[in-house]
Order: C-alpha cells, then sequence, then structure tokens
C-alpha cells in the first residue's frame, strides 16, 4: 500500500522512542519493497545526514527521496491509500475525500513490523488471488508506472471467508476481501457467500474492505481470446469448440451473458428457461441469436415450447471445466505485460480496470530496482 507519513518532526521523532520505531519499520517497508512511502524530502534530508540513523535507513532515506516525485503522482490512480499520523496514538479513521477513501491510523500500530506488511487478500481460494495479483499488475502497466503488486494470498475456503475477514477485521490487519456475488441471472439473488456479507460488512473500515464483484465466479472475468487459447490447447472436442463460438455470438448479442453465464459447468436450456421465468427475460433472447444449439437439431422446438424433455437434455453451452482458472492464469504468466491488454475485449477490460485499481491501491509496492 501507499503509506503517507503525516504531523511529524525530527526533534519529536527521535526524542520518542515509539515514534523513532515505527518511523524506522514503515521506512523499512519501503526499503524492502513492500509498501510505497510518502515523506516529506526535508525530513528524509535531515535522517540522511543524522547521527540518530544507521547506514541502512539512511540508504533508504536516500533511494526513497529520488523517487518521492514518482510515488507523489502514483496517489493520483489509487482508490485508497493510508495516512500515518504520528501526532496520535490508538486512532483510527476511514473517510471519502474526493472519491478516494483516506485511512488514517496513529504511529503507534506501526510499532510491530509485521503489522503491515504485506496486506491480506482474501478470497474464495488462493488461485483467485493469482488472478487479482496479475488483474492490477495490468492496472499499473495500463497506468505506464515502475511498480509491483505485493499481497498475501489468504484462502477463505468459500464458506468460511466471512469468518476468516471478521478475524482480520478484529486484529486489525489490513486485509482486501473478494468476493464474486453468485448471481445466475441480472434480477437474480446473491449466492451464500456473498449474501453472508450484511451491508455494515460492506462499509468503510481504517484496515479492511469487503469489494463484492458483480459477476456469477472469477471465470466471468477470463476474455473469450483466452478461453479460446486454453480449449484449443486442452479440448479438442467438438462440444467445447462449438460452445467458444456459441459463448462469442452470445456475449456480442448482450456481453451480461458472460457475466452470469457458469464457465465451469456450461448452461442447459431447462435452466435458462427456469430462470427467466423466475425472474424475467434475460438468457432466451440471447439464445434466440444462435442458429442451433450445440446438441440437437430439433432444439428449437424445445425453446419455441418453453420446456425441454429431450434424453440428455438441451445444452445451450457445455462448460469449460474445473480447470479453466488456473490453466488461464499460466497463459498470462506467460504473456508479456505490454501485451495483456490485447487479450481483453472492450467490456471486459473496464471490468479489469474497475478491479485492477482497488488491487493496485491496496497492493502496490516499489519495483525491485528500488530496493536497497
Amino acid at each position: 500500500m501507499l503509506l503517507e507519513v503525516i504531523n511529524i518532526e525530527y526533534e519529536s521523532l527521535i526524542a520518542t522512542t515509539e515514534k523513532l520505531i515505527a518511523f524506522q519499520n514503515i521506512l523499512d517497508s519501503y526499503g524492502s519493497g513492500e509498501n510505497l512511502v510518502l515523506v516529506e524530502d526535508n525530513l528524509l534530508a535531515i535522517i540522511m545526514t543524522s547521527s540518530e540513523f544507521g547506514t541502512v535507513s539512511k540508504t533508504q532515506a536516500s533511494n526513497l527521496r529520488e523517487n518521492l516525485r514518482e510515488i507523489k503522482n502514483v496517489t493520483d490512480y489509487l482508490s485508497t491509500y493510508i495516512r500515518v499520523d504520528f501526532s496520535t496514538t490508538n486512532s483510527t479513521e476511514a473517510r471519502e475525500v474526493a472519491n478516494k477513501i483516506i485511512r488514517t491510523i496513529s504511529y503507534n500500530y506501526f510499532e510491530k513490523r509485521n503489522n503491515f506488511s504485506p496486506i491480506n487478500l482474501l478470497c474464495e481460494n488462493t488461485l483467485d488471488c493469482s488472478l487479482y495479483d496479475i488483474i492490477g499488475q495490468y492496472k499499473i502497466t495500463k497506468n505506464k508506472l515502475s511498480l509491483k503488486i505485493n499481497t498475501s494470498h489468504f484462502n477463505g475456503g468459500g464458506g468460511q471467508i466471512k469468518e476468516h475477514y471478521y478475524t482480520n477485521r478484529a486484529e486489525n490487519k489490513f486485509c482486501l476481501c473478494i468476493v464474486d456475488n453468485d448471481k445466475k441471472h441480472p434480477n437474480g439473488p446473491t449466492g451464500d457467500t456473498c449474501k453472508a456479507f450484511s451491508t455494515y460488512d460492506k462499509g468503510i473500515f481504517p484496515f479492511t474492505q469487503v469489494f463484492v464483484l458483480d459477476l456469477h465466479e472469477i471465470e466471468s472475468l477470463i476474455p473469450h481470446k483466452t478461453i479460446n487459447q486454453y480449449v484449443t490447447k486442452n479440448r479438442r472436442n467438438t462440444e467445447h469448440i462449438d460452445s467458444v463460438d456459441i459463448l462469442k455470438i452470445m456475449q456480442k448479442h448482450n456481453f451480461f451473458t458472460k457475466v452470469y453465464l457458469d464457465h465451469k459447468n456450461g448452461l442447459t436450456l431447462n435452466q435458462a428457461i427456469n430462470l427467466d421465468n423466475l425472474h424475467g427475460p434475460f438468457w432466451i433472447e440471447s439464445i434466440k441469436t444462435l442458429s442451433t444449439l450445440p446438441t440437437k437439431k430439433h432444439d428449437n422446438n424445445c425453446l419455441n415450447s418453453g420446456k425441454c424433455n429431450c434424453d440428455p437434455e438441451c445444452r445451450v453451452i457445455y462448460g469449460f471445466g474445473d480447470k479453466l482458472l488456473r490453466e488461464s492464469i499460466n497463459i498470462y504468466k506467460r504473456t508479456s505485460r505490454n501485451k495483456l491488454q490485447e487479450c481483453l475485449d472492450k467490456e471486459t477490460e473496464n471490468i479489469w480496470d474497475n478491479i485492477g485499481t482497488e488491487i493496485f491501491s491496496w497492493g502496490c509496492a516499489p519495483p525491485a530496482k528500488a530496493i536497497s
């Protein structure tokens, strides 16, 4: 994260052991490549020649001073950052200022080095975390910044993720929790994992944030081009190749069919009909744009009658299986950061931009070349 040190004076710093420890921890978190740090230039200049600081701290202060201008510019791209207040103790506050959430925390919290480096990225499983880190790095590259993403991956274990989040919040651990809404229809109910978080839980807290994605699942973030690469390499049967083409047609008609599709298991015609009967027109409108469903020649009779009694039942689209996320991550790891944007269609790019800003804001860190 970005830590901005405020209300600090050199004389008070060296006269108070607790302040000195906290400040050195913050400076070291920059030097170790874990956090971005903002400190007044004149204070860094004093530290570089002060007998109160050792060689390592002086080198870190010098390095930070050289990069202050770039780090100040980073704040323009962030949705949130931390202000470390050296004039108060045991005080925390989080409030929205000019479309940014500013989290102000007293310096004494930073006396313990392991309290704040790196932040916990809490997701339903660690594979999710890996994709989110990639999306955060994509955002850094798109913003033409020389930084990296630094997060600690935390496995929420699906239904246990709320309890893990509560633990992080109770222990004042910096934690970004990301969950999808598990909706199968834009007007349908959210899934149990998302539903477990109350409106209060999704509010603004000094150390933690719950970020709910308006997506059925994390696989909804995988663009069509990547799915095509995966299927071409790993699933050469006709049904899955057809399903790639069908997905392209459906999302061209209405991109949100991809947002609410179960990519792992696919969609049957009866599921689509039942979802629309319960929640209103959505799936069938897109299905009608298809010349034929992949499984039968007479499936339009089922579509027109509003019920499928076939055995096996008609499928709109086959699922791409449980390996889609892992294999997509592997594709991105082999892709140059500068070419990652080429994998995205416009609609998915907008979603990646939104998520990437959150990941980048919580996990931004100096690049390796900035570490002393």
